[in-house]
């Protein structure tokens, strides 16, 4: 991806998550840079796919709303 070959970096991305597909019962990708792959290797794998980085944005978002203004 630094290279600047996108359509590379996804398809060794979607390579690698269709080959761990068959030892794992879910995918959690933990580099914010794979994160937006994450509805394409739920629909190539047919397994859950979690982005860590979003789930902590998400929550991180969530706690600041509960700060008192």
């Amino acid at each position: 991806l630094m290279s600047g070959d996108r359509d590379k970096h996804d398809a060794m991305i979607i390579e690698q998550a269709k080959d761990l597909a068959e030892k794992v019962d879910l995918i959690v990708l933990a580099q914010a840079s794979m994160s937006r792959l994450a509805p394409v290797l739920q629909e190539r794998t047919n397994l859950t796919v979690l982005s860590s980085p979003r789930i902590g944005v998400d929550y991180l978002a969530r706690r600041v709303a509960e700060l008192p203004a």
